[in-house]
C-alpha cells in the first residue's frame, strides 16, 4: 500500500536522514567548541 511512488518515498526519507545528520553533526560541534 503505497500512497505515493517510491522513488518520492525514498527522496523523502534521504533528506529528513541527511537532515537529521547534519543537526547531529552540528551539536557534536556545538559541543566540542563550547
Amino acid at each position: 500500500m503505497h500512497s505515493y511512488p517510491d522513488e518520492l518515498q525514498v527522496q523523502d526519507t534521504k533528506v529528513k536522514l541527511s537532515r537529521h545528520v547534519t543537526g547531529f553533526a552540528e551539536q557534536k560541534q556545538g559541543v566540542i567548541l563550547h
